[in-house]
């Protein structure tokens, strides 16, 4: 007969008082356990609410000690885990991020540069950008050289553009300083180029094409080891359409493992889910059929082998009995045995979740999801909600919401001192705007950024414990009025004791 600890201490109450009465339960030493106390609802003002032993004891009240013993120290690490827990969340609390003044990158002799929806990698002391069209100013106050009115400056002309035809992004250094990367693919319609670097092994890049009729050309997308140039470029997918604007790749902890989870449809068969694993092997890629045409997935690594991850997924529910919007599916995903079932972890209703962002905090047991909502018959803008999984994603729990200065296009992520760190970028009424918010283990906190019109998409680059932030801003031209360029800030958590 199992008995609530409740119970036992109320036994213990009543043995101490008679050490000689048969009272103590049949099966109080058989199923009585460390294991059990981790399953029994502690209350820790009952902790020390037993009274002391008496010096004369008979070999039960022995037992009854022991049992008292285990009792106390079960309490007491109890106590200590929810000071532990209560400590944490309080110096997160007194956390404070920062971020650095914002720059716009330049070459050595003071003229802008842009690097069109960047990604990249490096350290605090430098970094690399690649993107697709990557651009230096003619001069510091203007994009291009005026219109050329005769040979000579025409046939320069001509030169500067077959120049900048060749750049593929940029070296940046700590202070900012922008060195040139070429390429070979001036022939080829290359966008949002996606830098993937593993650990020992030379980074790989991918990147889609497509024609100039994008409703009706198919897309492709091709890989690419890269050393100071393309090697070895090939095509390894091809359908009617892939949302690679929103990809990001999840590394194993060791990062030599590669995933990416990408929302795909082609005519005459349907939507799904995109898989493509770059390790030092190579890269391979599979498809996985999906109802309810997925249009945003996030995945995470569960394991330091990069076995077993975990994806989320925005997707309508054909299940349903009504009319809906897109809600948010939840499973594992192993490259052996393909996706688990899936569960729906989130239900919108006829509205739309989607943007979902999941992260892992370092090696241990919790995850952290962000995702956007919005609400169609809404003026205002979306909102951001933040969960948090202490399981690897077994149960969740709501943390918080902030409503959004707009509707979300593109959300990216990064880490600070192992918190999330987001990027929205946002259309509304006056154009496009730029938030960052904090995601702490209890609450999502917006971070002011200056205000500057926005281009193009916003990336990360992760350094460490800190992240740079870059994205396409304008810059006055004296002949265009404002032209493209690269702002970027790095952010930084910080601590009081």
């Amino acid at each position: 007969m199992l008995f609530s600890l409740r119970d036992y201490v109320t036994h213990l109450r009543t043995s101490t008082r008679n050490v000689s009465s048969p009272r103590v339960p049949r099966h109080a030493t058989s199923s009585f356990s460390l294991r059990s106390l981790r399953s029994l609802s502690i209350s820790v003002t009952h902790c020390h609410s037993s009274r002391p032993f008496l010096s004369r004891v008979s070999f039960r009240a022995v037992l009854t000690r022991g049992f008292h013993a285990v009792l106390t120290l079960a309490c007491t690490l109890a106590t200590r885990q929810l000071s532990a827990q209560s400590d944490r969340l309080q110096n997160q609390n007194r956390c404070t991020v920062t971020s650095s003044p914002v720059q716009m990158l330049h070459t050595s002799d003071g003229r802008p540069v842009y690097v069109e929806a960047p990604t990249g990698s490096g350290s605090i002391r430098g970094f690399t950008l690649i993107g697709a069209p990557s651009w230096e100013w003619f001069g510091t106050t203007s994009l291009t050289p005026l219109t050329p009115n005769d040979s000579v400056g025409a046939l320069r002309y001509a030169r500067l553009l077959k120049r900048q035809v060749k750049r593929f992004g940029f070296r940046i250094d700590s202070t900012g300083l922008a060195t040139a990367i070429t390429s070979d693919t001036s022939d080829r319609n290359v966008y949002r180029p996606t830098l993937v670097p593993l650990h020992r092994h030379a980074p790989a890049i991918l990147w889609i094409e497509r024609d100039s009729e994008p409703a009706v050309s198919p897309v492709t997308l091709w890989h690419s080891v890269v050393n100071e140039k393309y090697a070895n470029a090939h095509r390894i997918w091809s359908g009617s359409q892939l949302n690679w604007d929103g990809a990001q790749a999840a590394y194993n902890a060791s990062r030599t493992v590669a995933l990416f989870a990408v929302p795909f449809f082609r005519t005459g068969f349907g939507g799904g889910l995109l898989f493509i694993r770059l390790d030092s092997g190579g890269v391979q890629v599979r498809e996985v059929p999906r109802d309810g045409l997925p249009d945003h997935a996030s995945v995470v690594s569960l394991e330091d082998s990069g076995r077993r991850w975990l994806i989320v997924y925005s997707a309508s529910d054909p299940t349903s009995a009504v009319s809906n919007g897109t809600h948010l599916f939840s499973a594992a995903f192993s490259w052996d045995t393909g996706l688990a079932s899936t569960r729906r972890i989130q239900w919108s209703g006829m509205e739309h979740a989607s943007h979902p962002l999941l992260s892992r905090v370092g090696t241990s047991q919790e995850l952290r999801l962000a995702w956007t909502l919005s609400v169609r018959a809404s003026s205002g803008g979306d909102s951001l909600a933040g969960w948090v999984s202490r399981d690897l994603g077994a149960t969740w729990e709501v943390v918080d919401q902030i409503a959004l200065p707009g509707h979300v296009t593109l959300l990216t992520a990064a880490h600070v001192g192992g918190a999330p760190i987001y990027a929205a970028l946002l259309s509304g009424r006056t154009g496009t705007s730029l938030s960052v918010v904090l995601h702490s283990s209890n609450v999502l906190r917006a971070i002011p950024l200056p205000v500057l019109a926005v281009a193009s998409a916003p990336q990360w680059i992760q350094l460490e414990q800190q992240a740079e932030l870059l994205w396409g801003a304008t810059r006055h031209d004296v002949q265009y009025g404002s032209a493209p360029v690269t702002a970027a800030a790095r952010f930084a958590l910080h601590c009081t004791p």
